[in-house]
């Protein structure tokens, strides 16, 4: 997969404007929540909180074109993007800004957006621009929620007594994944590599369908510091990868880097005695390795997971994963030739994994290693 800018790609083809935080970052939050509102937008109220920046700069800036092009649909390298106010006027959907206090903003570029759409739909959210056009919605009809551009996974919360349900989400993409994994006619020897911890629930259904064996392969981020979701690279055991250009725009130092790197092989490992306990190590030497996530987003945990397979001495890697941005299974096959990619869904535009399911669960260790335990061992 090619390299992700923060300053271009974060979450729209290219940044436009004077500011990446109140120009693109203010068209990102008005598309995504026109796309959260699932009707065309015929109201929208957009407000600044009085002690963050927004309501200094957004006419000088751009925010409020911005925002109204966001609204409306447009590309970000649309030619009517300097008279998106007037032609939102034109085509019915009215658009009021205000400055006024946004209860719990923690951010300097908070924003509260209230629409409503044509066919009736209604929708509040809160969100914020955290720099190089890259934007956080943390709130939709008043419930905390964490929905952001490089966000590999979103957090539900829900009642114990849902879990199942909620689960059953990632699962019916598993078994759809496994029906499409048949037409390449695996060998009976092949493995699928859940990259927990969603990847294992999506695997273990693909497994069932192909009968075939389910294994575990612990992959984790590497996170911005301060922006979590926003990967610069990835880890895996003996493996690390780095998104070179998100290194060099942030001015991470290898000191940054190395602190990162070292909290997250801790926790790789406390995955892998949880997961892998009573279970061989794998042995992949010329087997077929189908490895299985719930989506992928930067694609830096998916190379991580490849070069650790490879280095495993699989022979034939497959790269399966019911949602990616378009072209990104072209762009894995490039950086790694000989692999085989493939998407259920390749929508555009992209933003979020999470955003492309009816619900996105936070999966539990307990729920991979019953998956774990309930299908054939490798």
């Amino acid at each position: 997969m090619k390299a992700i800018s923060i300053l271009v790609d974060v979450l729209g083809p290219i940044m436009r404007g004077p500011s990446s935080s109140h120009t693109a970052g203010a068209y990102h939050i008005g598309r995504l929540a026109a796309s959260l509102l699932g009707d065309e937008p015929a109201e929208a109220e957009v407000s600044f909180d009085p002690c963050g920046s927004y309501g200094k700069v957004y006419r000088e800036q751009g925010s409020d074109l911005a925002f109204a092009a966001g609204l409306l649909g447009w590309s970000m390298t649309d030619e009517r993007f300097p008279r998106a106010i007037e032609a939102a006027r034109s085509s019915g959907l009215e658009i009021r800004f205000a400055v006024e206090p946004i209860p719990g903003a923690d951010h300097p570029n908070t924003v509260a957006l209230r629409l409503g759409g044509r066919g009736g739909a209604r929708l509040s959210v809160v969100a914020r621009s955290i720099g190089g056009g890259a934007v956080e919605i943390v709130r939709i009809e008043g419930w905390p929620v964490r929905v952001a551009g490089g966000a590999h996974e979103i957090l539900v919360e829900v009642d114990r007594a849902a879990a199942g349900i909620v689960a059953g989400f990632l699962a019916a993409d598993g078994r759809a994944l496994g029906e499409a994994l048949r037409r390449l006619g695996l060998p009976p020897d092949a493995v699928l590599l859940g990259l927990a911890r969603g990847g294992v629930i999506v695997a273990a259904e693909a497994a069932r369908a192909l009968g075939l064996p389910l294994d575990v392969l612990v992959v984790r981020k590497l996170g911005v510091p301060g922006q979590p979701e926003l990967a610069f690279g990835a880890i895996a055991r003996g493996i690390r990868v780095l998104n070179s250009d998100v290194v060099a725009e942030l001015q991470l130092t290898p000191a940054q880097v190395d602190a990162v790197a070292r909290e997250e092989q801790a926790e790789l490992e406390r995955r892998e005695a949880a997961y892998r306990a009573g279970r061989p190590p794998l042995d992949l030497h010329g087997r077929t390795a189908v490895l299985v996530d719930d989506g992928l987003a930067t694609g830096a945990s998916m190379r991580a997971a490849i070069e650790a397979v490879r280095a495993l001495g699989a022979a034939r890697v497959v790269v399966a994963v019911p949602v990616a941005p378009p072209g990104a299974c072209d762009e894995l096959a490039a950086r790694y030739p000989g692999i085989e990619c493939f998407a259920l869904r390749t929508p555009d535009p992209f933003y979020a994994v999470g955003l492309w399911y009816r619900s996105f669960p936070h999966v539990t260790d307990e729920q991979v290693t019953a998956a774990l335990g309930a299908a054939p061992p490798p």
